[in-house]
């Protein structure tokens, strides 16, 4: 007999794995919609639409990336990206420089204006997660983490 925890024999899932499985799958169309709501507040602050915010963010993380896998990560054609790129750099949020190893690659890089922005746009979002006991911040970075892998495994077969 299995617990309600675990999976039937043969790893398929009984009743209660089904309904935990709904519950978490009901758990992300509300964090979906949260994060939506979100990156338009986020985007509005930064005074940039959500697909240049999105960029911006991941920019940011990467420390410098190439607009080739900029625009990979966003799913944008390359003429998008040429253009999303324009406006973060007219807009001051970004900065292109030739890659020291390969001097054909442009490397794109956030300024300091445009961290600022981020933070700016950042700070209602950090305050929010203020709000969660500290204990639980890491396992549910964790727990993030490894569904963002599975998903992402069970999409294309690749890893994150």
């Amino acid at each position: 007999m299995t617990s309600p925890r675990e999976p039937a024999v043969g790893g398929q899932a009984g009743p209660s794995t089904e309904r935990d499985v709904m519950a978490v799958v009901e758990g992300l169309r509300h964090f979906v919609f949260a994060l939506q709501q979100l990156r338009r507040r986020s985007s509005a602050l930064m005074g940039v639409n959500e697909t240049d915010a999105l960029a911006l963010a991941n920019v940011h993380a990467s420390g410098s990336v190439s607009a080739v896998e900029l625009v990979g990560r966003l799913g944008i054609s390359p003429s998008s990206g040429t253009a999303l790129v324009d406006r973060l750099e007219n807009a001051g949020l970004v900065t292109r420089r030739a890659d020291p190893v390969d001097r054909r690659r442009l490397l794109i890089e956030t300024t300091p204006h445009g961290e600022a922005v981020l933070d700016r746009a950042r700070a209602p979002f950090l305050k929010a997660l203020g709000g969660i006991a500290p204990d639980r911040l890491l396992p549910m970075s964790d727990a993030l983490e490894e569904l963002a892998r599975v998903l992402v495994q069970h999409n294309d077969g690749s890893n994150i």
